[in-house]
């Protein structure tokens, strides 16, 4: 029997710019977990440190979805990215995490556990 995994964990709302892909139960947009995870190079770990609402696997069903939804998803960030809206959204999340070792600009490895 399949177990349909990123169904349970990934739902879709009504936003500003029309349909959402969201986590279920902590309602981050899936198209941040890309940008975290690829673009600022976070781990799913750094990324559930950074926004504790957040499940390791809402993280990867999150990345599933994406990849899964890739040219749909990159086409909202980016009609995003033209009206500024990712860039304060990265921004205001990285100023309400700024503990978060992407904050402070460091690589991995540069931190002891």
């Amino acid at each position: 029997m399949l177990v349909d995994v990123v169904g349970a964990r990934i739902k879709i709302v009504e936003g500003a710019g029309g349909p959402q892909a969201v986590s279920a139960v902590s309602r981050i947009h899936v198209q941040d977990v890309p940008i975290w995870y690829e673009t600022m190079g976070m781990t799913a770990d750094e990324i559930v440190l950074a926004y504790p609402t957040i499940t390791r696997a809402e993280v990867f069903a999150a990345l599933a979805y994406y990849w899964d939804h890739r040219d749909e998803i990159e086409g909202q960030i980016e009609a995003e990215r033209g009206d500024g809206r990712v860039g304060e959204t990265m921004r205001f999340q990285l100023d309400e995490h700024v503990a978060h070792p992407v904050a402070y600009g460091l690589k991995r490895g540069q931190i002891d556990a």
